[in-house]
């Protein structure tokens, strides 16, 4: 679709709570676990670690810590007595769930869970971490951001890579594929002996937006991710050590992507307004070889000068607002290159207007 070369072709992300969520989010396009999917009461399930307060009255909201719970406790205990030889399952079990415990503020009312393993990952939800019903895709808007950044040959998913990293952890390590069946069994509810990953959800090409493959985000994006979920990288680096690391991956890539779109729409407006003929890569390279998307100021500045909190207020509403323009239900893409369709956007005089 030619609409995707200037309306970037994933959805309106929001501030993630922790950041053990990314790389769940993920795993959750290419797990499904019939317990944990769907409605329960007409409401859709909330997955969280722990957490001290109930959730939002419109998500049923799943504690998955086993240890909360003097039957899923039993349960807990007899898979790690199934995997482990250990003088106290108890004892034992409880290490293994403390640490599972990932980032948490003080003033945070959620705990989240590492996903160290496969199944951890699956120990919270985009429902369950946002609290609330209609919380944003993070999974879709991630696949969306790697792919935009993928040589058009690229075959794989960043789910999928996650997934066949997880199962070279799981092949190379026996303590830590252990661990991941005992989490299986242990926690994940009813599946204990059925396979809770399969394929990823498969993807339009053509729905992914084009023509952002050289020297943006996203293309740090897909080969830092590509990298860092290799044979070579899994192998190289602890479990934990690994995760933060794919974390950071994610977490960055994410953000400088969002800052990204929101310098594109921002440059292609300008253009759109100066009347003069140009092409996406001339759009792409103002971004690219523009100022930097952050600034990071000097210490001797002051706090008030190197605060970056309300440039990227600004830049993310000035984006979204041209955004909203370019995305108008009313605006027809039909042109049949990128040139011809930049001189139909500029015969609407209502989006050239708002564009104003």
């Amino acid at each position: 679709m030619l609409k995707n070369q200037f309306v970037l072709n994933f959805n309106r992300p929001e501030y993630v709570p922790y950041p053990e969520l990314f790389i769940s989010t993920l795993a959750w396009k290419v797990a499904s676990v019939h317990a944990w999917k769907g409605l329960s009461q007409g409401r859709p399930i909330g997955l969280v670690y722990e957490r001290r307060e109930n959730g939002s009255p419109k998500i049923e909201l799943t504690r998955t810590n086993p240890n909360l719970d003097s039957a899923k406790r039993a349960v807990w205990h007899a898979a790690v007595s199934k995997q482990f030889e250990v003088s106290s399952v108890e004892d034992a079990g409880d290490a293994f769930l403390l640490g599972l415990k990932g980032v948490a503020s003080p003033k945070m009312k959620s705990q989240p869970a590492t996903p160290i393993t496969l199944h951890s990952a699956l120990l919270q939800n985009t429902f369950g971490a946002f609290n609330k019903q209609g919380p944003p895709d993070i999974g879709s808007i991630l696949e969306h951001m790697f792919l935009m950044g993928s040589p058009r040959d690229g075959k794989s998913t960043a789910s999928e890579l996650w997934l066949r990293a997880m199962g070279d952890r799981n092949q190379n390590d026996e303590l830590f594929g252990l661990l991941d069946e005992t989490i299986r069994e242990g926690i994940i509810p009813n599946e204990g002996a059925a396979k809770c990953f399969g394929e990823a959800q498969v993807i339009d090409i053509h729905e992914i937006s084009s023509g952002f493959a050289i020297g943006t985000p996203f293309a740090w994006l897909y080969e830092h991710w590509s990298l860092i979920t290799s044979p070579d990288w899994v192998s190289a680096l602890p479990p934990r050590r690994w995760v933060d690391w794919a974390t950071a991956v994610l977490r960055t890539g994410f953000a400088m992507c969002l800052l990204w779109e929101m310098r594109w729409y921002q440059e292609l407006a300008a253009a759109l307004l100066a009347k003069k003929d140009f092409e996406q890569k001339e759009i792409v390279d103002a971004v690219r070889l523009g100022a930097p998307l952050l600034q990071w100021r000097a210490s001797s500045e002051g706090d008030s000068l190197r605060d970056i909190a309300e440039p990227v207020r600004a830049s993310i509403a000035h984006g979204v607002a041209i955004r909203a323009a370019l995305d108008d239900s009313d605006i027809a893409y039909d042109g049949v290159s990128f040139a011809e369709q930049v001189q139909l956007l500029r015969l609407n005089a209502d989006l050239m207007d708002a564009l104003k």
